[in-house]
């Protein structure tokens, strides 16, 4: 990686850890591997305690990455990929992972009230 964007990376790494153990994740260990000189690609491995289960974690780890990625790719202007992110959870003991809430099968559609009415 290049000298002139590793202050950029650095404050990645800090504020996505932030960021997650913010979501209610303790981080436990996190390591950041970046490639690449004119177009990054970033991997993660990552181990957060928790009471989620895999799946929710990976999906919002994975949402956090790739938010702070598309900014730093706008400060930075190069081009920034997520290519791997392994997230491993350890639950406190007696702890049962806990599920985002089922989404319902239908959207609901908007009262009759506000559709148009052809003339």
């Amino acid at each position: 990686m290049l000298e002139d964007v590793w202050p950029y990376f650095s404050n990645f790494a800090r504020t996505v850890i932030q960021e997650i153990e913010g979501a209610g994740m303790e981080v436990e260990r996190a390591y950041f591997d970046i490639k690449g000189r004119n177009e990054f690609e970033i991997n993660l491995s990552i181990v957060v305690k928790g009471e989620y289960d895999k799946d929710t974690a990976e999906r919002a780890i994975r949402t956090v990455l790739a938010r702070h990625a598309r900014e730093l790719s706008k400060a930075i202007e190069r081009y920034i990929s997520i290519h791997t992110v392994t997230v491993e959870v350890i639950r406190p003991k007696g702890a049962v992972p806990s599920k985002p809430p089922p989404r319902s099968q239908r959207p609901q559609r908007p009262p009759k009230s506000w559709q148009r009415k052809n003339s």
